[in-house]
């Protein structure tokens, strides 16, 4: 992975996990990375960057899917309280009465 951000030096990489430049020259030799650095690492690269991107847009789909459907609902039942409005005017003295802006319905 260090390949892919530019091989950068161990100060640099030791600076960016907030470990010592010792501990990253030990990670290189020995080839043993803790699992944490690693992910750390992985989300500066161009996959990570790019599973990012993925998750993002797909959140995306679905906040649009749900917002669509809650639009849609939200129609239906303005269309349902109309048609009760509708039939429900009796001319009844105490028949409740719904303000829109300065007009009464």
């Amino acid at each position: 992975m260090l390949l892919q951000l530019g091989r950068p030096s161990p100060e640099v990489v030791a600076k960016a996990l907030h470990v010592s430049p010792t501990t990253v020259r030990r990670w290189i030799k020995s080839g043993r990375t803790p699992r944490a650095a690693e992910l750390a690492i992985y989300w500066l690269t161009h996959a990570g960057r790019a599973d990012i991107e993925v998750d993002l847009h797909n959140e995306m789909l679905v906040q649009y899917g749900l917002a669509r459907a809650l639009g849609s609902e939200v129609e239906r039942l303005n269309s349902l309280v109309e048609h009760l409005m509708v039939i429900g005017q009796f001319g009844a003295a105490n028949e409740p009465s719904v303000r829109i802006g300065s007009q009464k319905v």
